[in-house]
């Protein structure tokens, strides 16, 4: 590892201590599942039956409505009716979003483990058992698993980690998989567990971050992490999932695409990583897993780059001076240390951006 502002060279090692293991002691480790749901009457009932017929069955569901207006309501009163000693069912007064939901759901959760669940995913029947297994045989404070990626029909079209960069086993060494969670997150929520104690880390999620990859950096800072490669529930692909509502949309003024929404979107880069920064600093050095003034200087690090690129896309710098921004990423390795493909192709597209958005905004 090398910083970025003294040049020195560091090691993450792996501190050890009681805090960051997981408790092994206890005969029967509970579960709950987190749910969060939004007009998702379509495929709730598959999902949720899927969740009850686990071989080891969850101790508690919680169920976060955000709002819906269509049966998803009545479809999980009716559940909560069946089953009233494991559902938990939560109704927003007022539409929270993503983020707030998780948040909200997972501090109702009181399991060992927690798991994360969409509204339209399809568990298979061992996944809990697997994750359980995984967690205790590797003293895993997180994990997460492969998903078979289908269709609405629940065709496979391929799984997550082949359409990802993720390669097995990285997640299994501390400082690996710090260093990838830095490029990119490999881990959705719907494919993760985390035991109780990472819980304590995560609660309540800042407004303004995804919820899974917020739980993915602390989670790894803090605990071990561990990935089961085989494909334990269906995640579909359609345009109702809340991960992938944002879609690409052709604009007759590319110019102003650029200058606009690619501005907007480095400038919510930047609020997630400073608040990365922010909550991981707050975590004592000795209920860590990593060494924290080194966690902390790789976020600023991110921090730092993603500020310099929202200064590339600003309209209101000269063209010169985005070019500054640009040779100050380029010197202080970020483009090599956060692409995660080829850093020359992530370099190239920032050039090319930040020249025709200076040219746009000129006329």
């Amino acid at each position: 590892w090398k910083s970025q502002t003294s040049g020195r060279h560091y090691r993450l090692t792996p501190v050890l201590n009681s805090r960051n293991a997981t408790d092994l002691g206890r005969n029967h480790m509970s579960v709950s599942v987190a749910v969060c749901t939004y007009n998702g009457e379509e495929h709730l009932e598959g999902q949720i039956d899927s969740i009850i017929e686990q071989t080891h069955m969850p101790d508690q569901i919680i169920f976060c409505d955000d709002g819906s207006t269509d049966e998803t309501l009545d479809i999980l009163n009716n559940y909560r009716s069946e089953y009233p000693h494991i559902i938990e069912l939560y109704k927003n007064s007022s539409n929270l979003g993503i983020t707030k939901n998780f948040s909200k759901a997972i501090s109702k959760c009181n399991g060992d483990y927690i798991f994360l669940s969409d509204q339209d995913d399809v568990w298979k029947e061992d996944k809990i058992k697997k994750h359980i297994k995984c967690h205790e045989e590797s003293n895993a404070g997180v994990v997460f698993n492969n998903a078979l990626v289908v269709n609405h029909r629940l065709e496979p079209i391929t799984d997550h980690w082949s359409t990802s960069e993720y390669q097995s086993g990285i997640a299994q060494n501390p400082r690996h998989c710090f260093s990838e969670l830095l490029k990119y997150n490999f881990m959705k929520g719907c494919e993760m567990s985390f035991s109780d104690r990472v819980k304590e880390y995560i609660v309540p999620i800042p407004d303004n971050v995804p919820h899974d990859y917020y739980i993915a950096i602390s989670g790894s800072v803090v605990s071990y992490v561990s990935s089961i490669e085989e494909p334990l529930h269906l995640y579909r692909r359609h345009s109702a999932n809340e991960s992938d509502w944002e879609t690409n949309k052709l604009k007759k003024n590319i110019a102003s695409a650029l200058e606009k929404r690619e501005l907007s979107r480095v400038k919510k880069d930047v609020i997630k990583w400073g608040e990365f920064l922010n909550q991981i600093s707050t975590i004592p050095s000795d209920e860590m897993l990593l060494d924290k003034q080194i966690v902390c200087q790789h976020l600023n690090d991110r921090y730092q780059f993603e500020k310099n690129r929202y200064e590339i896309y600003n309209p209101e710098q000269s063209l010169l001076s985005r070019h500054k921004y640009i040779i100050d990423n380029i010197y202080g390795g970020g483009y090599k240390r956060f692409s995660v493909k080829k850093p020359s192709l992530y370099l190239i597209k920032d050039f090319l951006r930040a020249t025709l958005s200076s040219f746009q905004s000129s006329y």
